[in-house]
């Protein structure tokens, strides 16, 4: 019988990955249940840690709390406040510090470097952000690469439904892996007169056409996993792009023609939630 060894354990493993938010978050939560001051505010003391059990159960994501420190901030600097008052000098350096931090921290989460200037002050102040999504890492956290691709993502299907007749244009579709893909399409292939896109990834699922006459455009997919839908698959080209999460980097566009499952069949195939 193996031990599981506390620092190893899915609790331990959130607050690293979190570990200021959790210091923070359960201090302000423990103002909230036990301070005088918030006795019509003590359920408020309760979700958190309810929350914070709960992801850690479900093994959650790291950034699903938090919308709730919002809260717990604003009950921390009130149970800070009385000290504050007291001890003015204790004010300004606690103040200073939070400035000074922020000032620190701005280009981990706003674009004001050039790429190879973040990249070299990342590894000078040392912190890496936690990981958000359980794939394989970028050279960028993925709050930046996540900006990335796009661009050639839309390039790509432009110039894949340029080659195809009027006649299949005017029936195709796209079909994408997930929401940042079908989002894409949309918002930055807007004015380009781009086939609709289909995707059954979250609610995109629920936008699905009843039928599909023409060929699809298929982002991401491989010929393997197309061919158990469609009778021909056409590798058409491959989407490059440096900086981008690795799982979008040459990645593959087909032609797919000739559905050969009833579409009801496909539709519930491709659906995913995540």
């Amino acid at each position: 019988m193996s031990l599981i060894r506390p620092w190893d354990s899915p609790a331990s493993k959130y607050c690293w990955r979190a570990r200021s938010h959790c210091r923070s978050g359960s201090r302000a939560s423990g103002g909230l249940l036990f301070g005088s001051r918030f006795q019509k505010l003590r359920p408020l003391g309760v979700i958190y840690p309810a929350l914070f059990i709960l992801f850690i159960a479900t093994a959650g994501k790291t950034y699903y709390l938090t919308p709730i420190y919002t809260l717990l901030f604003a009950a921390g600097a009130v149970l800070l406040d009385p000290m504050m008052e007291r001890r003015r000098q204790l004010a300004t350096i606690f103040s200073s510090a939070i400035l000074l931090g922020g000032v620190a921290l701005v280009p981990m989460t706003v674009p004001v470097l050039s790429l190879d200037n973040f990249l070299a002050y990342q590894r000078a102040i040392g912190i890496v952000p936690p990981v958000m999504e359980r794939h394989e890492q970028a050279a960028l956290p993925q709050n930046f690469a996540d900006m990335f691709g796009w661009d050639e993502l839309v390039d790509a299907v432009e110039q894949v439904a340029a080659s195809l007749s009027p006649e299949e244009r005017a029936r195709a579709v796209v079909l994408a892996q997930n929401y940042g893909e079908a989002g894409s399409v949309e918002f930055l292939g807007a004015g380009r007169e781009l086939p609709p896109v289909v995707c059954g990834h979250n609610s995109y699922w629920d936008w699905r056409p009843e039928t599909i006459e023409g060929p699809m455009i298929a982002l991401g997919s491989t010929r393997e996993e197309l061919e158990v839908w469609f009778e021909h698959v056409e590798h058409v080209d491959t989407i490059r792009c440096k900086w981008c999460m690795p799982y979008q980097n040459n990645s593959p566009v087909h032609i797919a023609r000739g559905l050969r499952v009833p579409i009801e069949e496909f539709w519930s195939s491709i659906r995913v939630y995540r």
